[in-house]
């Protein structure tokens, strides 16, 4: 059973501010959880092969191949404002 202290870190950790109230569903449903877990730690997967993906797909991107392209005029022509062959964009202002 998870004492109040514990939850009370758990939520400092996760930066949350919990009620009495919201303490005591907090640790019924932590309790909840880690009796679920427990079932799957009392499982036996010894024969059981440890996998990655969930689907059976492998490599889904394709082979890197050079294909013609825009010129740069052409990349250019539909943007707003341009200047020595670059669009110009607006400058953004980190906070």
């Amino acid at each position: 059973m998870l004492d109040s202290r514990q939850v009370e870190e758990l939520a400092r950790a996760a930066r949350i501010e919990l009620t009495e109230e919201d303490k005591a569903a907090f640790a019924r449903r932590l309790e909840e959880l880690l009796a679920y877990m427990e079932k799957f730690l009392a499982m036996d997967l010894e024969n059981v092969e440890p996998f990655t993906f969930v689907h059976s797909i492998k490599n889904v991107l394709r082979e890197d191949e050079v294909q013609a392209s825009y010129d740069q005029e052409t990349a250019l022509a539909n943007a707003p404002l341009e200047q020595d062959g670059y669009v110009v964009v607006p400058k953004i202002e980190l906070l």
